[in-house]
């Protein structure tokens, strides 16, 4: 309710509750966001407005890409390794979010 009310268009979320992603395996992690994302729509339909874009953020590699598109069209990466931005990450997790159906 909080995010219709601030009219939030767009929330990122690790998919979990508290501050440690780590704590919580992927497949855990993307059952609430689709959970998350379907109380969003059903409330965004009762009070007659849109739901917000749930963006998935906290982990998200070209590696496991799949896994987190099956939850929400939308992700945020930093596509860092080793601490440092890696562009062959970026290029890749970019070809696969554009070969997404």
């Amino acid at each position: 309710r909080d995010v219709l009310a601030l009219g939030l268009a767009r929330v990122l979320t690790a998919g979990v509750r508290g501050w440690d992603a780590a704590a919580t395996a992927l497949p855990n992690r993307t059952d609430l966001l689709r959970r998350e994302h379907a109380e969003l729509s059903a409330l965004s339909r009762e009070l007659g407005g849109a739901p917000p874009d749930i963006v998935a953020c906290g982990g998200v590699r070209t590696a496991n890409a799949d896994v987190w598109l099956s939850a929400t069209p939308h992700l945020h990466a930093s596509c860092r390794v080793a601490g440092s931005f890696d562009q062959a990450e970026a290029r890749s997790l970019r070809f696969r979010l554009s070969t997404s159906a």
